[in-house]
C-alpha cells in the first residue's frame, strides 16, 4: 500500500491524527466536491460551492475523529459518503435561498 494511499489517510484520521492527513483529504478531493455543489447548485445560488464542498470536508473531519464513519475504509467508500455529505448540503443551501425567496 502507498503511504500516501486514501486507506492509510483515513487510518490516520480514524486515530485523531490532525495536519497532513487532513491537508491530504482537502487535496485530494476538494476540486470534485466543488464541482459537485457547482452542478446541483446551478446559477445563482447564495451559497458558493467552494463553502459547500469545504463544510463537507469539515464534517467529514469533524464526525470520522468521532468514530461515526466506521464503514468509511477507502476511496471508494469516502468518495460516496463525501458525495452525500456535498449533495446534502448544496440541497440544503438551495432551500434556504429558496425560503428567503418567499419572505
Amino acid at each position: 500500500m502507498e503511504p500516501n494511499s486514501v486507506t492509510l489517510i483515513i487510518e490516520a484520521l480514524k486515530q485523531g491524527a490532525h495536519g497532513s492527513p487532513q491537508a491530504e483529504i482537502v487535496s485530494r478531493f476538494m476540486h470534485r466536491l466543488e464541482a459537485l455543489a457547482r452542478k446541483r447548485l446551478g446559477t445563482g445560488g447564495l451559497e458558493d460551492s467552494e463553502d459547500i464542498a469545504l463544510c463537507a470536508i469539515n464534517s467529514f473531519l469533524m464526525r470520522v475523529c468521532q468514530d461515526e464513519y466506521d464503514y468509511v475504509v477507502d476511496r471508494d467508500s469516502l468518495w460516496a459518503l463525501l458525495t452525500a455529505i456535498t449533495l446534502h448540503k448544496a440541497t440544503n443551501a438551495q432551500r434556504k435561498e429558496l425560503a428567503q425567496k418567499r419572505d
